[in-house]
């Protein structure tokens, strides 16, 4: 890794599934969680304005699905995608998600492994 702390959001319309992520991300010291939300629709807009360098993102939510929230986005963010679904693996790969995460999550070390390979 690059740097010595890099800031995070996790969206995710599953709120257990939150708590969950939530507190493995708390248990890497180098991330620095800024916010989480169940409602991608108004995690767009403050997802824009804070600007994290990492984004924990769900593929399958109502409203706006994973993909189309990355699309939507100002700026170009690491994002690894959390899926129980991995029918969305090549679909991701050609839109150029950065990594993936699958449900459900068992430790710190399973996010700590993919942001080694990609930061």
């Amino acid at each position: 890794m690059k740097k010595e702390t890099y800031s995070c959001v996790c969206i995710d319309d599953d709120r257990l599934f939150i708590e969950i992520l939530t507190s493995k991300i708390n248990q890497l010291d180098y991330l620095e969680l800024q916010a989480c939300y169940t409602s991608p629709l108004s995690a767009l807009v403050k997802v824009d304005q804070l600007k994290p360098e990492i984004i924990f993102l769900d593929i399958d939510m109502p409203d706006i699905n994973g993909f189309a929230f990355v699309e939507a986005l100002d700026y170009d963010p690491v994002v690894i995608m959390i899926t129980s679904h991995w029918e969305h693996l090549e679909t991701a790969q050609k839109k150029g998600i950065h990594g993936f995460i699958s449900k459900p999550i068992k430790s710190a070390e399973q996010i700590s492994d993919i942001l080694i390979k990609v930061l």
